[in-house]
């Protein structure tokens, strides 16, 4: 296995580290349970005060000219008109005003993701998941890679996930976003060595890589800079990035257990009860490298499904379920027995991020 210290900018961090006024790294100590409960707030790209200022320069520009020169200014603050998707430093995606286009949502029921519609199409609803499952198979973490690690635990990858979910439900990012960074996570860490005090720069660019792949307005690299409490410099995050792509092939496309679970409720015409709570479970399983990386992530979604239908007083499986999934419920035992004791010690865990996101009105 190789292994991976990052050298770079050693100057800038021993710098920070001796300015004092920041506090440690999530994982920089073995010690350390967490230290980013309460800091994962927006840093805003623009004050509104200097972003009124500048629009206020422009608009004196233009009624002072009295129409002359006004193709000049246009050109001159043409950068001003940049639309979201014209990502630039100045401004981030996360800033984007989207008061106006709330205004347009109907108040109707809400519909179905672009993800769930795609599983509607009874024609192609078989062959898309005979894909996905060939797919999975396709680029897994080795499940004894922690064994091989000299410096990090299966505990910090626990603090390491945990802190993660903090940092998406505080972005707002999707849940595909969050089982993809721990993917990528476990698969780099599958081929190399890692420090621990280098552990949470590996999360925050999996984390990032993940949001730029899944996320319409991915947070800007400056903002995962800070909610490290600028532990490590724009510069590492990129070249960890770097790294990373390099380490997966680029091979960023891997059903996790969050699209298993779209897939099967969709198919099965799932409530939406029963879909949140499968859903909370397969998140749950995201913590634990043991046992859960010996599962294929589309047996861990049929097993969330089932203890799901289990503890909310329905059938825990039946043949349709069966026919759609490909697991029958002999095939599950070990996966149902696991998720159900992982359950029950939820309440009890040191990491608490995920219980307390799906406590808010959007899972009830």
């Amino acid at each position: 296995m190789a292994t991976f210290r990052v050298h770079e900018d050693m100057d800038k961090e021993n710098r920070v580290a001796l300015a004092g006024g920041k506090k440690n790294a999530v994982l920089g100590s073995t010690n350390v349970v967490s230290a980013a409960t309460g800091k994962n707030v927006l840093l805003p790209s623009m004050g509104n005060q200097q972003q009124q200022r500048t629009m206020f320069s422009v608009l004196d520009n233009v009624q002072n000219n009295a129409g002359k020169n006004v193709e000049k200014t246009e050109l001159k603050h043409a950068e001003l008109l940049e639309t979201p998707m014209s990502v630039v430093e100045n401004y981030s995606p996360m800033s984007v005003d989207k008061s106006a286009s709330l205004i347009l949502v109907d108040q109707g029921p809400v519909p179905r993701n672009d993800r769930e519609r795609f599983f509607e199409v009874e024609e192609y609803q078989e062959d898309i998941l005979h894909y996905l499952k060939e797919a999975e198979k396709r680029n897994r973490p080795k499940p004894g890679y922690m064994l091989k690690q000299t410096d990090i635990t299966y505990s910090m990858r626990t603090i390491l996930v945990d802190w993660l979910v903090e940092v998406s439900d505080e972005y707002k990012l999707q849940g595909e976003t969050l089982a993809l960074a721990v993917s990528y996570i476990d698969r780099f860490l599958s081929f190399m060595s890692v420090v621990r005090a280098k552990l949470q720069l590996v999360g925050t660019a999996a984390m990032f890589i993940a949001a730029k792949y899944e996320e319409i307005y991915p947070p800007d690299v400056s903002e995962f800079v800070y909610i490290t409490d600028d532990t490590y410099t724009k510069t590492q995050v990129l070249r960890m990035e770097q790294l990373m792509l390099k380490v997966l092939s680029f091979d960023l496309t891997v059903p996790t257990s969050l699209v298993f679970i779209n897939s099967y409720s969709v198919m099965n015409d799932v409530p939406d009860k029963v879909k949140y709570l499968a859903m909370y479970l397969c998140e749950l399983s995201l913590l634990e490298a043991d046992p859960y990386l010996t599962y294929k992530p589309s047996k861990i979604a049929a097993g969330a499904l089932a203890l799901a239908r289990h503890a909310l007083d329905l059938p825990m499986w039946s043949k349709m379920l069966e026919n759609n999934t490909g697991y029958t419920l002999e095939d599950m035992k070990d996966i149902i027995l696991d998720l159900n004791k992982t359950h029950i010690e939820a309440a009890t865990m040191q990491q608490q991020a995920i219980q307390e996101k799906y406590k808010s009105k959007t899972y009830v």
